[in-house]
């Protein structure tokens, strides 16, 4: 209603300052073509804005690109970067330091230049001493280690940054930790441990509301039952978790979609094209809550799933 107001009565200011507070948001729950059209509304009264909004419009926009295109989120993160450096502002240079090394996930060329970035992002978050701030840069680095394949640096960020956003009591963070830790536990082959982590996640997350979270929680348990055999329930949950994140405008995060995309080749190979697409295909029927109430059951396996 308000963003409404402040476009019909051309209050520039307004509106940016509720869209450059949106970016957050945008990244945690999705309708990212939403943000991309209030976005530029607000840019193109740059000139009329001083330059922490400009600098917080040009963060918000990185939110709503970088899962569907990294250069271009890198290119509002840098200048966001750059005007945050000029005011001197710490908390949010080093949130924008953090991002843009989070748009170079799986390019080994620029795996150091990313890594320099997220340090300089942590000492400084260090210095502020916000935890949420904090477990959000741990995250960050624990993806850029994990795509990159070292999955003993990225242990050490995930658990750090976990302790920290349970401290903050930040239920969303923690349910991100717990998936992420779920695809280390995967690649060591504990598969059951990669479902019990998954299945906390959307213990935690589903309760509050945080409906993408628990939609990216149903694609990293998808790994998990393809690990422990049961292959169709697999492909149902991956089925499930994409129509969730279309229904809330989203997609993916990069540093998840490497695994998923193994996970996907995986249950192909086992099922077969054909039973593939019809299994996932019913998973895309479910609602998401339907979706997460099925990955939430006591029981292993649900009538006619395996």
């Amino acid at each position: 209603m308000a963003h409404a107001w402040a476009v019909a009565h051309q209050v520039a200011r307004l509106h940016a300052h509720i869209t450059a507070a949106l970016g957050t948001y945008w990244h945690r729950e999705g309708h990212h073509d939403e943000g991309r059209r209030w976005v530029a509304e607000a840019l193109e009264h740059e000139a009329e804005l001083d330059d922490y909004v400009v600098a917080r419009t040009y963060l918000a926009a990185g939110f709503v690109e970088w899962t569907q295109d990294q250069p271009l989120a890198r290119r509002y993160w840098d200048e966001s970067l750059r005007r945050f450096r000029a005011l001197g502002h710490k908390r949010y240079l080093s949130y924008s330091l953090a991002w843009v090394s989070g748009t170079y996930f799986g390019d080994s060329s620029h795996f150091d230049l990313a890594m320099r970035q997220c340090d300089e992002a942590l000492a400084l978050a260090r210095q502020v001493g916000e935890r949420p701030l904090l477990a959000q840069i741990l995250n960050i680095r624990g993806e850029l280690t994990r795509v990159h394949g070292d999955d003993d640096l990225a242990l050490a960020a995930y658990t750090e940054g976990l302790e920290l956003a349970k401290a903050a009591r930040d239920e969303a963070h923690v349910s991100m930790f717990l998936g992420n830790l779920s695809f280390l536990a995967d690649h060591r082959g504990d598969h059951a441990e990669a479902r019990e982590l998954c299945r906390q996640a959307l213990r935690r997350s589903w309760p509050i509301g945080r409906r993408l979270v628990a939609a990216m929680a149903l694609a990293q348990l998808a790994g998990a039952e393809q690990g422990l055999g049961r292959t169709e329930r697999g492909a149902l949950l991956v089925g499930a978790a994409d129509e969730g994140m279309r229904r809330l405008g989203a997609t993916l995060h990069p540093g998840d979609r490497p695994e998923l995309e193994r996970v996907i080749a995986a249950l192909r190979a086992e099922l077969g094209e054909e039973t593939y697409r019809r299994v996932s295909t019913e998973g895309a029927a479910l609602s998401l809550d339907e979706a997460v109430m099925l990955a939430l059951a006591e029981g292993d396996t649900e009538p006619g799933i395996r």
